[in-house]
């Protein structure tokens, strides 16, 4: 709310509370958000559906770095969620979402993850 975010993006779904988040701190934002699992992305719709926020998401399905690139911007914020998904490639995921169009002070937030399984 504070940023005044208009369009957001998501790397990283699972099933979708992040996502939940994000719509509902930003309520006039349009909210895209990515995952490679198709299962994960049913679920998140589900109960985006049910908080009443799927109107205005986006759910991507494929792989991130693949998709980063094509996306439309300027985009407002972004969040990875999903580097544990690739963390070796947490570098390449940063500057991917640095390309894909952000707002000049954008704001780009990562997930802390240490390499371990959770």
């Amino acid at each position: 709310r504070a940023t005044g975010a208009r369009v957001i993006l998501e790397v990283g779904t699972a099933i979708g509370y992040g996502t939940l988040c994000l719509a509902r701190g930003a309520a006039e934002a349009r909210v895209f958000t990515i995952d490679n699992n198709p299962q994960r992305l049913a679920t998140a719709r589900g109960f985006l559906e049910r908080a009443g926020v799927a109107d205005r998401v986006e759910l991507i399905e494929g792989v991130a770095l693949e998709i980063l690139p094509r996306l439309e911007g300027p985009l407002d914020l972004v969040y990875i969620d999903g580097v544990r998904i690739f963390s070796d490639a947490a570098p390449t995921n940063v500057e991917a979402a640095r390309r894909s169009r952000m707002r000049r002070r954008a704001i780009l937030r990562m997930r802390r993850w240490s390499g371990r399984r959770e």
